[in-house]
């Protein structure tokens, strides 16, 4: 985020070199701070998939394949196995 900001603020003053020059010297400060965190172990080029997981890397096919069976079901028989599931529930956890 904060070499976006810089990126655009270089972007944006490209007539004035003062401007550039402070903002590639805040860049260095930022790749600086990130290699202090990540240590001598730091890889050349920080990839953030590894680190913020998207919501398609989470579903499986396995179990978008149960979505799609339950889907197909009729309401009253979603219903019906959605109870017998939950009473099932109940009897293990010792509730009834």
């Amino acid at each position: 985020m904060e070499q976006a900001k810089y990126w655009t603020i270089i972007d944006a003053h490209k007539e004035n070199w003062k401007a550039q020059v402070s903002a590639l010297r805040a860049l260095n400060f930022v790749d600086i701070r990130r290699a202090r965190l990540l240590g001598p172990d730091a890889p050349t080029k920080l990839d953030v998939r590894g680190l913020c997981r998207s919501g398609d890397d989470e579903i499986s096919a396995e179990r978008l394949e149960n979505q799609r069976a339950w889907r197909s079901l009729p309401v009253e028989e979603q219903i019906r196995i959605y109870e017998s599931l939950t009473g099932a529930k109940r009897l293990v956890a010792g509730e009834l």
